[in-house]
């Protein structure tokens, strides 16, 4: 109630959404930052920017007139603090991964189906298994990186095709027909994009586990 009565005195009316959610009657974030602007600009306050906070340290029994709390950034600067604001963001629905678990279900029917056709063929069997069991883990294990990660995977295969291209035109990497579908991006066998694809998110997986 103190930060809902906090906006109404600075003249910024708020309502409630279904989900408990709050937001402007103006339904523009423009109106949060315009306010927060204003009284950083009346009480003369600093904005540092570049400054990530990677500890906080509280001083036990802090002297007179001396700060309670230590923020230190990774720029290895110290700022001293007496009271401190975490803004944390909001919570991440549901419904935002919807459109990620079905690119991974997409991905998962396919690479099965292609699994259940191609199986004689080992290239098409390894990439295509491979990517049938990450695709499910990832349906199984939303992330909200995800949408990116899927967005940086189509960006990348510009470079991908023309690199891959050259490799195979001239030809430096030759590839067993026997062992694959058959069929070519060009002089690009139709597996290499989605054993790329597997690859990476393998590795991206395992880096982003590291920093949970």
């Amino acid at each position: 109630m103190q930060t809902i009565d906090w906006f109404a005195k600075n003249d910024v009316k708020l309502h409630t959404e279904k989900d408990g959610r709050m937001f402007p009657i103006t339904n523009d974030s423009e109106t949060i930052v315009a306010c927060f602007m204003k009284k950083v600009n009346q009480y003369k306050i600093e904005i540092l920017l570049n400054h990530e906070v990677v500890s906080v340290e509280k001083k036990l029994a802090p002297k007179n007139d001396e700060a309670q709390f230590e923020l230190i950034c990774t720029n290895k600067k110290s700022i001293p603090a007496d009271q401190i604001c975490f803004a944390v963001g909001g919570i991440v629905k549901a419904e935002n991964f919807k459109w990620t678990k079905s690119v991974w279900l997409v991905v998962a029917i396919f690479s099965a189906g292609m699994v259940a056709f191609y199986y004689e063929q080992i290239y098409t069997l390894v990439t295509f298994s491979l990517l049938v069991l990450i695709a499910a883990y990832f349906y199984l294990n939303p992330k909200k990186w995800h949408g990116y990660f899927i967005l940086a995977y189509l960006f990348s295969m510009i470079p991908f095709f023309i690199v891959n291209g050259l490799l195979t035109s001239i030809p430096i990497v030759l590839y067993n027909d026997l062992e694959n579908v058959g069929f070519r991006w060009g002089t690009i066998p139709f597996e290499d994009s989605f054993y790329a694809l597997a690859l990476l998110m393998l590795n991206v997986a395992f880096l982003e586990r590291d920093k949970e």
